[in-house]
């Protein structure tokens, strides 16, 4: 049995049909990175019937050209971009850490880091983890993922059990994608 979540959990047809009118890719460039070295454009798609918050920031190098939005609706989307410090040629390298807001008592927290160098590749990571740090410590140049534990909650719909996962990856490239789903079982 997974823990309980007192939201009730839309149906499992809603939910794949809501996520699948989710854009999959960003806009065009945010104009704040132009003239900037090694800056890093953050896409991140919430498919899930849970807001998401902003909960911390970490600057390891570099600045936030256009910083993260407080929240990111469900089915919904957020772009922001880190660059290099005036005058800097170094990069970047951040983090920020979101909470899924699972009902009024439960969350689930989410560390997104990415990094930008001058002599290195592109990197980014996830981490269970409120604290931006610690994403911005896994950032490698491979896909990560991470799935939470199985929670379960009251179909709106029928008033039946359901279960379901929460599975966050994360991508580096030219874009960094952050990819947040809700799974629900059977």
């Amino acid at each position: 049995m997974g823990v309980f979540v007192t939201e009730d959990i839309m149906p499992k047809k809603e939910l794949n049909f809501k996520a699948s009118k989710v854009t999959t890719k960003s806009d065009d460039p945010p104009s704040e990175l132009n003239n900037r070295w090694n800056g890093v454009e953050i896409f991140i798609r919430n498919l899930t019937q849970f807001e998401m918050f902003l909960c911390d920031s970490y600057t390891n190098w570099g600045r936030a050209a256009k910083g993260p939005a407080s929240t990111v609706l469900p089915f919904s989307t957020m772009t922001y971009s880190y660059c290099n410090k005036t005058f800097s040629p170094g990069g970047v390298g951040a983090g920020n850490a979101f909470k899924l807001r699972l009902d009024s008592s439960q969350e689930f927290a989410i560390a997104i880091g990415f990094t930008n160098a001058r002599l290195a590749c592109r990197k980014a990571g996830i981490k269970n983890s409120s604290k931006a740090e610690d994403g911005y410590d896994a950032a490698n140049d491979q896909r990560q993922s991470i799935v939470s534990g199985e929670y379960e909650g009251k179909c709106e719909e029928t008033g039946d059990s359901v279960k379901f996962t929460i599975e966050a990856a994360s991508e580096p490239g030219s874009i960094t994608t952050i990819t947040i789903e809700q799974r629900i079982k059977g």
